[in-house]
């Protein structure tokens, strides 16, 4: 069996579980929420969860871990198999974390670079668009063909005889004439 790896320094691994214990909810929706109900008055319960309940909970993961040298689910199922689930249940969670950490990022990096080259123009209504590219690519793209569609000459019926448009239809002759084109 190879040998299990280690962390290479102490401060590896205190950096390591202070970002898995931070996360991304304590500095970016935190704040948000708390000065949108109350302010500090959130903090006092907040303080003693983190003192009472987690604080130990992470000490005794940590623990648990350093003593049996195995991961989740093999640290619980050493404990007992029936607790096998709960180191399971862990682990999926903190997949899951990561896949929605990833778009988190993801929209960070096109703030980011909107930001330095100052892409979106200015205002809030500007920041709005940054997603809106290809939203207005297609928009232009529906633009383009009833613009195509208003300049074709159409032959309409009136009283039983064929009369020839000037090249503007109706909103219902739009529709019909797209609906037709795309074969719907």
């Amino acid at each position: 069996m190879p040998e299990r790896g280690r962390w290479p320094s102490r401060w590896g691994f205190v950096f390591a579980a202070i970002g898995s214990a931070i996360g991304l909810g304590n500095v970016w929706r935190f704040p948000y929420l708390a000065y949108k109900y109350g302010g500090g008055a959130f903090l006092i319960p907040w303080l003693i969860c983190l003192v009472v309940i987690g604080i130990p909970w992470f000490i005794a993961e940590i623990g648990m871990g350093q003593i049996m040298q195995r991961g989740a689910p093999g640290t619980m199922a050493k404990i007992g198999k029936k607790w096998e689930w709960t180191g399971w249940f862990s682990t999926v969670i903190a997949f899951i974390i990561a896949c929605y950490y990833t778009v988190i990022m993801g929209w960070s990096v096109v703030y980011l670079v909107s930001s330095v080259s100052l892409s979106w123009g200015s205002g809030a209504a500007a920041v709005d668009g940054i997603f809106q590219k290809g939203k207005d690519a297609q928009l232009k793209e529906s633009q383009d063909k009833q613009i195509k569609l208003s300049k074709t000459p159409i032959t309409k019926e009136a009283d039983g005889k064929q009369v020839k448009g000037s090249g503007k239809m109706s909103i219902e002759e739009g529709i019909r004439a797209a609906m037709n084109e795309s074969g719907a």
